[in-house]
């Protein structure tokens, strides 16, 4: 079976999450990826932490997720002779992804209209905290800035509590992924009419985009209802976390009618479905949380473990779920089979080493999705100055500079 991507070339001006998760969905579906990293350090996540068992000598785990698949040139793209490499590869990609703040490229001869010159049809993706364009376009900034900004930290937290971050770089992977969006909605443009694009992706406007309460304010919905409201949907119930069996917290949503009449079963309590006025409907549920939250955690104490009452609820066909932590989903059976969670290589140099990580997320009946070994760096330096017509003594003497 062959790749979707297969023959599709990816050059990779990015650092650190955004950019190279934009690419690395691509060299998934086969494309030739070729990512651009810096003399001596590379990109920037090889440094951080967590290193696999602890090895300092390896690149951070988050680092061989992002990258799998690709091909590292590590040049100095201040240096004329990157320039020139560069220059002549350019007209061979098809696509170009970057996520240095608005202007650094243009300035260094890589921005769009440079590109556009080498190449004509060039699909050329820009990613940056806030856009091309607009008062804040020259400002740097990172996933929790996004998060602050785009008014999605003011909805996490306890009722009472301070706002709260996300952990995990959220906006980065959302931007990733409306990247790789966006890339494959303009090579189909460019299918139908041989034109190339420039697409601008704004992280913050990635955050914005999935914060439901913006539409809410013209609504006449006061502010205070549309913040931080902790385990419980403040307005519809049961759409919360419940204490159960052994200190886990189990989360249930039955808030339409046929669902509800489903936990109500489950729970041996069909009065509750139309009989008991606090409870005959999502919004008086809502209103009635405080009770309700009293008969559920009342009832889920009644099972010995909490794999006990997730199997009941299951037979009776109630959405429910323990919360996981990270080592819970890494062990799952069902991500492990689904591939979710896969075996990611370290690299070419340490064989057949694997570790658990987020796997592949695309999947087609018509196209394979690969699972490629991460680059060390500057793995493919010699190769890809040879391609564009570098002799090896002139190559021996740049990997002298930009290698480790």
């Amino acid at each position: 079976m062959k790749t979707i991507f297969e023959g599709l070339r990816v050059l990779d001006i990015t650092n650190l999450f955004a950019g190279p998760y934009a690419s690395v969905y691509m060299a998934d579906m086969g494309a030739e990826v070729i990512h651009i990293e810096r003399p001596k350090v590379g990109d920037d996540m090889r440094s951080y932490t967590p290193k696999l068992d602890g090895d300092m000598k390896t690149p951070c785990v988050s680092f061989l997720v992002g990258n799998r698949g690709k091909k590292s040139l590590c040049i100095d793209l201040g240096d004329p002779m990157a320039k020139e490499i560069l220059y002549k590869l350019i007209p061979t990609c098809d696509v170009v992804i970057e996520n240095y703040r608005p202007g650094v490229l243009d300035k260094l001869g890589f921005g769009y209209e440079d590109c556009r010159k080498l190449r004509e049809d060039i699909i050329y993706c820009s990613i940056s905290a806030y856009g091309r364009g607009g008062p804040y376009s020259n400002k740097g900034g990172y996933d929790p800035i996004t998060q602050a900004i785009s008014g999605m930290m003011d909805t996490t937290g306890e009722v009472d509590g301070l706002p709260q971050k996300n952990r995990s770089s959220l906006a980065d992977f959302i931007g990733g992924y409306v990247a790789y969006a966006e890339v494959a909605t303009a090579l189909y443009h460019r299918l139908k009419t041989g034109e190339g694009n420039f697409i601008d992706v704004s992280l913050t406007d990635c955050y914005i985009n999935c914060n439901c309460f913006v539409e809410q304010v013209d609504a006449g919905v006061p502010q205070e209802d549309m913040t931080r409201c902790g385990a419980h949907e403040p307005r519809i119930a049961p759409w919360g976390h419940y204490a159960g069996p052994n200190g886990d917290r189990i989360m249930i949503c039955a808030v339409n009618p046929t669902v509800w009449a489903k936990l109500c079963n489950a729970m041996g309590r069909p009065d509750m479905i139309s009989d008991d006025p606090r409870f005959s409907n999502a919004v008086l549920r809502g209103i009635n949380k405080e009770a309700l939250i009293e008969i559920i955690e009342s009832w889920l104490q009644t099972f010995p473990n909490t794999a006990a009452a997730l199997e009941h609820m299951d037979r009776f066909g109630v959405p429910a779920s323990k919360i996981y932590n990270s080592t819970d989903v890494a062990n799952d059976p069902h991500f492990l089979a689904r591939g979710s969670v896969a075996p990611i290589h370290v690299s070419r140099d340490m064989g057949d080493r694997t570790f658990r990580g987020r796997g592949p997320i695309f999947r087609f009946s018509n196209g394979e999705t690969l699972n490629g070994i991460p680059p060390y760096l500057g793995e493919h330096n010699a190769e890809l100055m040879k391609s564009v017509g570098l002799a090896d003594d002139v190559i021996d003497e740049l990997n002298k500079k930009w290698l480790p």
